[in-house]
């Protein structure tokens, strides 16, 4: 369940990203064709252009004021189109207790992610120049210290529901006795 999360929050934010930029092209084009229709001097360059000029607009507020300002540097849905490249080099990195994290594995560095709906948050850089075994397990010691608290809470979610299952099964008899008299009450009858 956890698994199918973190993918389903990728395959959501790609959806979003392409939408939020579609829809900015959208209302751009829209915007071009009411401005030329509105041009009484007809000094405008024409729908194309005044498209161009809206969508230039668009792009620099989303990737510079949201994306870069407000959003901290994080990658999101508002700067998709400048990280798509990256984002079709996705690898999935696979944690026993925590599910799976994106990552982008490049020349020098892997740049491991945590996934939400709506942005990337980048959680640890790793150089890549060592093997793959000392990859996985500075990988894995990573992931653990960030996120040891939920391991912790995990572990000890685990262990009350193991208690409750064993309480659950216990049969309600107080010493043997009492159980071995309730049996003979039930062979008797």
């Amino acid at each position: 369940m956890k698994d199918m999360n973190s993918k389903f929050r990728f395959f959501l934010f790609h959806l979003f990203g392409i939408g939020l930029f579609l829809l900015g092209l959208y209302f751009c084009i829209w915007l071009g064709k009411i401005s030329v229709e509105y041009d009484k001097n007809h000094s405008n360059p024409g729908a194309v252009g005044a498209t161009l000029f809206f969508f230039l607009v668009w792009n620099l507020l989303t990737n510079g004021l949201i994306g870069s300002a407000i959003m901290d540097g994080k990658k999101s849905i508002f700067n998709y189109v400048w990280n798509f490249r990256r984002y079709r080099n996705i690898k999935w990195i696979y944690h026993s207790e925590l599910g799976y994290f994106p990552s982008v594995i490049g020349m020098k560095k892997l740049i491991l992610y945590r996934q939400n709906i709506f942005t990337l948050d980048e959680l640890v850089e790793i150089d890549t120049r060592s093997s793959v075994k000392s990859i996985s397990d500075n990988v894995k010691s990573h992931l653990d210290w960030l996120y040891k608290n939920q391991l912790d809470d995990n572990r000890k979610a685990e262990l009350l529901k193991a208690k409750n299952d064993e309480i659950r099964k216990w049969d309600g008899f107080l010493d043997v006795p009492s159980r071995r008299d309730k049996k003979i009450d039930e062979l008797l009858k």
